[in-house]
């Protein structure tokens, strides 16, 4: 217990922290069967086992750590906590704002960025089918944002959902990952600003030096000036204030909204149906690929759940979120199948496609000008949301003790997260300064998946959580989806006949079935609630966690080395300072006075 009251320089201890939590899942593992155990078969580990488990958890501080690691917050003190808090963000945004938000972070990456890549390279014309099973995956997670965000309209989105359900590392490593989500993934958007924008000077006949948007350092290192200042630019509008800037937003989304109804019935008429002759050219699992790879395409939705602190009324936020999600996902699948309808999968231009598709030659010319322009606004729109979400992160992070302080500061004048916005977008600049966009989309997808992964496991633990305790049957049921699920994407990677992977279906299956026999208990809440729980939850773990096992073996090991950073930060920073360890150290303070006092009367009555 000492080892949490106050940070510590030695070595020895530090690295105890780590041995602890990785020994700690076999340890947490056995638990969870013995319980399972207990719950079917009422069958008991034998007392020596249980004995001998015990004691490895004392010496490896497991039984220490476990009060810690998996601690949550209640939801309704942390409502309390933060309506009395003096730095507090401005509300003011309403039901269309929210949407205009959502709508603009969504669109401008998948249509204008993303599309050309995935189709080009990952799922040729059937990049429709990706979009679409995309939609619907994240239709099944925004059904599970929505009955958090109305439950608790304060920053923080996934990683304050998991803090109040599944505990306090989960929800650190959630809002580690969002620094993936949102913080590269505007850097991603803005080199795809940089092309179209170099095409808009083009079509009217002006060409801008090449200095400006493409220099090259060596295999990695791809200098973009342009991409870096549209960060620095949009980054100073958010430290002015939020309603000011969703102004600006909603303009630009009206403006994109309309040129993309224009492409799309610009393209019905010079398209060609020979282009869709080879329509899944890399298989299904090209498509699921595809999938995997557009999928941070989406994370518009979570960026209005991010702003709900900012909302002036909560029930708005569930119209937000699936409104925003709804109108994006019809939009991909249109524009996407225009794209490769108008241009053969092989000849699309990745740092351009639509504006490239109209060609530059005689009255196209034109038209490649109002489609870059249209990109231009959307892509506006999507760095504008990214910048805007993850300095909220910070934010709550910052205001629970898990991150440091000085990020968690509001700015007196125009009520916004300054030091957060400003650190945000520098180191955001300074990604799109110096990578390019097939780098920087590979870095986002896996931690915007995991993030509603976890989002739709924290609906079924609260769900199924009894007034004191997690069921640690709903528990391990997850993670057997989950490994099951993983199991089949391996099996059709390797080849595996379809009689033998069968099994793992079967397994699926059964967790369905045994999570609608299991009792719920009762849940009544006046806000948004998930509908067809389990199953909307379950389907939503199903089809990210599918989407995970499709991302490239490089990816999961980048996703490692900044999963390691992040626990770095919080063994070392996060865990003595956060505010559930405060109460923690006070409350054992008061225990042990309360001993005291219980001993000196005992001693008195003695005496």
């Amino acid at each position: 217990k000492n080892i949490f009251k106050k940070p510590t320089n030695n070595k020895t201890t530090f690295l105890s922290f780590f041995l602890s939590f990785f020994l700690y899942h076999f340890y947490f593992s056995f638990a969870l069967m013995q319980k399972f155990n207990d719950l079917v078969n009422n069958v008991k580990i034998p007392d020596q086992v249980s004995s001998n488990l015990n004691k490895i958890g004392d010496v490896l501080h497991i039984n220490t750590l476990s009060p810690f690691l998996f601690r949550t917050v209640d939801a309704e003190k942390l409502l309390a906590e933060n309506s009395k808090n003096e730095q507090q963000l401005k509300k003011c945004l309403n039901k269309f704002d929210l949407t205009a938000i959502g709508v603009g972070t969504i669109i401008g990456a998948g249509i204008f960025v993303l599309t050309g890549v995935a189709a080009k390279e990952i799922a040729g014309p059937s990049i429709m089918l990706s979009y679409l099973f995309a939609g619907i995956s994240c239709m099944l997670s925004a059904l599970c944002y929505a009955e958090f965000a109305a439950k608790l309209p304060i920053a923080g989105s996934a990683y304050t959902y998991a803090y109040t359900s599944v505990g306090e590392l989960i929800a650190f490593i959630i809002g580690w990952n969002l620094v993936l989500e949102y913080m590269i993934g505007a850097a991603t958007v803005s080199r795809g600003w940089s092309g179209y924008l170099v095409n808009v000077f083009a079509s009217i006949g002006v060409k801008l030096p090449k200095f400006l948007y493409e220099i090259h350092v060596g295999s990695v290192i791809d200098i973009d000036l342009i991409a870096a200042s549209a960060v620095i630019a949009l980054t100073l509008l958010l430290l002015i204030g939020v309603k000011e800037s969703t102004v600006a937003n909603g303009i630009m989304v009206v403006i994109t909204l309309v040129i993309i109804l224009f492409i799309i019935v610009t393209g019905i008429f010079v398209g060609d149906f020979d282009n869709w002759k080879d329509f899944t050219p890399y298989g299904i699992r090209g498509i699921f690929a595809g999938s995997a790879t557009i999928f941070f395409a989406y994370v518009g939705f979570d960026a209005v759940a991010t702003a709900s602190e900012e909302c002036k009324n909560p029930k708005d936020l569930p119209i937000g979120i699936i409104a925003s999600l709804l109108i994006s996902t019809t939009l991909y699948v249109s524009v996407s199948g225009v794209l490769t309808y108008m241009v053969h999968y092989t000849d699309i231009d990745i740092d351009s496609p639509l504006a490239s598709a109209f060609g530059t030659e005689g009255w196209w010319r034109w038209v490649n000008l109002v489609v870059s322009i249209g990109a231009f606004a959307a892509l506006t729109t999507s760095i504008l949301g990214n910048l805007l979400s993850q300095p909220r992160i910070f934010y709550a992070m910052s205001r629970d003790g898990l991150f440091f302080k000085w990020f968690g500061r509001i700015h007196s004048r125009f009520k916004t997260p300054f030091n957060a916005t400003l650190t945000t977008g520098l180191a955001s600049a300074t990604l799109a300064l110096l990578l390019d966009i097939e780098t920087l989309a590979e870095m986002v997808s896996i931690g915007t998946l995991m993030a509603f992964t976890i989002v739709c496991a924290s609906i079924l633990v609260i769900r199924y959580r009894s007034t004191t305790h997690i069921n640690y049957l709903v528990l391990i049921l997850m993670i057997i989806l989950m490994l099951a699920i993983f199991a089949i994407s391996a099996c059709i990677r390797i080849g595996i006949p379809f009689y033998i992977w069968t099994i793992f279906i079967v397994v699926i299956l059964v967790v369905f079935v045994i999570f609608g026999l299991i009792k719920k208990p009762a849940f009544d809440v006046n806000t948004f609630k998930t509908p067809l729980v389990p199953f909307i939850p379950l389907l939503g773990m199903s089809a990210n966690t599918y989407m995970m096992s499709n991302l490239a073996f490089g990816t999961w090991v980048r996703l490692i080395v900044w999963l390691s950073i992040g626990l770095g930060i919080y063994f070392a920073y996060g865990i003595h300072n956060s505010a559930l360890n405060f109460e923690y150290i006070e409350k054992e303070e008061e225990d042990e006075e309360k001993e005291e006092n219980n001993e000196k009367d005992e001693e008195y009555e003695y005496n």
